[in-house]
């Protein structure tokens, strides 16, 4: 399995035997061998070149590895009355796209049940999704959307206004690395009011100053 820019299949021909690997080395004796990919000449593609020609021993290159790279490269040798054949097997991995969530569009309600969806496409193998909030782990349900290696993963989570102002981060784990959206949710709640002094005395004839402070969201102005 391989995610790479450039890769390099062998293929060695001993006295009784063929081998075929990826980014090997190996002696051995025999006559010049062929190299297929899925009974297609490989040399038909300039991406991939000889770079080795010598009996008994072969080496291709892939430059600029794409996803139809993907197959299974057949080495033959003719040079002998019974040919002798032997083959590798090239998985190329592809990365997945930045996930996207889908769910922010409309305000969130305290104590209310909201759904978020978080998709990622392309990836190769599939990857996996997963939700975290503060980076405690939200169980989610994941769906394969094609074999194309599109995945979306949605939760379903109960706020409150402490929620307000939490992180919450959709993850997509790959064999070629992790990436992931964080957002913050934003819930709307009543406001809760604070009333303090903050300067004066209580005695005839002073002057008292009090303070009036309103928490909640949408974020509220007044005196």
């Amino acid at each position: 399995r391989l995610w790479s820019s450039f890769i390099e299949i062998v293929c060695v021909v001993s006295e009784k035997k063929l081998q075929v690997f990826i980014d090997g080395q190996t002696d051995g004796r025999g006559t010049i061998p062929q190299a297929l990919q899925d009974v297609v000449p490989v040399t038909s593609d300039p991406r991939i070149q000889l770079v080795s020609w010598q009996p008994h021993r072969s080496i291709i290159s892939i430059q600029s590895v794409k996803e139809e790279d993907q197959g299974i490269y057949t080495c033959t040798d003719y040079g002998r009355v019974t040919p002798l054949t032997d083959y590798t097997r090239v998985n190329v991995w592809v990365p997945p796209s930045l996930p996207v969530v889908s769910g922010l569009e409309k305000p969130i309600g305290e104590n209310e049940s909201i759904e978020f969806l978080c998709t990622s496409n392309l990836g190769r193998p599939p990857a996996t999704i997963h939700w975290l909030k503060d980076g405690q782990l939200l169980y989610g349900t994941t769906h394969l959307l094609d074999m194309k290696g599109n995945v979306r993963n949605t939760v379903r989570i109960l706020v409150n206004r402490r929620d307000d102002g939490r992180h919450v981060s959709c993850v997509v784990s790959h064999l070629t690395g992790t990436l992931q959206t964080n957002f913050a949710l934003q819930v709307e709640y009543p406001p809760e009011l604070d009333i303090s002094k903050t300067s004066g005395s209580s005695s005839v004839g002073e002057e008292l100053v009090y303070e009036c402070r309103a928490k909640g969201r949408p974020r509220l102005e007044g005196n």
